[in-house]
């Protein structure tokens, strides 16, 4: 399937480094900042739709594999 989705780069401790908003899936590459050590895919738009992430935030994961 190919449709747009939101990429954010994270650096070791969960502080987000970039945002790609709608970037195409199957791109074949994007810069990634310097420090990248993960990145979360979501749906197109919720990045900032509906969890208003931004450059600068940090994010936590919790759960029995986080």
């Amino acid at each position: 399937m190919r449709f747009p989705i939101d990429v954010i780069f994270l650096d070791k401790r969960g502080r987000v480094l970039g945002v790609v908003a709608h970037a195409e899936s199957g791109a074949k590459a994007l810069a990634r900042p310097r420090g990248t050590r993960d990145t979360l895919e979501l749906a197109a738009g919720a990045a900032q739709a509906q969890f208003a992430i931004g450059l600068g935030d940090t994010l936590r994961f919790v759960g029995p594999n986080a």
